[in-house]
């Protein structure tokens, strides 16, 4: 139960149930083709995002979150999606050493996020 529960609040299960219904009884591998993509392309995005830090471009960091925002949201880590609004948000308005500490969030946050959809 403590699993489920802890899986619940990094993902939203009602997208995860919609996600999986939608190849249906056609593409019932739609749900882990999407899970693949995701972790595939996330721990890039995080890279690009972090370099993008490093090297104080914010425009950059502001694209990178943004980015990463729609497709946690797409598959329902809502926290990390939010965590994402936030770097955007903070990236956008200079508030950088806020932004600086999200960023550095963003590769744990996005573990249990990965952790969590392998176990969906």
């Amino acid at each position: 139960m403590a699993d489920l529960e802890q899986r619940a609040e990094i993902l939203d299960p009602k997208v995860i149930e919609s996600l999986k219904e939608l190849g249906g009884e056609d593409d019932p591998e739609l749900f882990d083709e999407l899970v693949d993509l995701f972790c595939e392309d996330s721990p890039q995005r995080i890279q690009k995002m972090v370099e993008a830090l490093d090297a104080g471009d914010w425009m950059r960091v502001e694209g990178m979150a943004h980015a990463l925002r729609s497709s946690s949201a797409n598959l329902g880590a809502m926290r990390l999606s939010a965590l994402c609004r936030d770097i955007e948000a903070q990236a956008k308005t200079g508030s950088h050493v806020e932004a600086a500490e999200m960023v550095r969030r963003a590769p744990s946050e996005y573990q249990r996020v990965a952790d969590a959809l392998r176990r969906a």
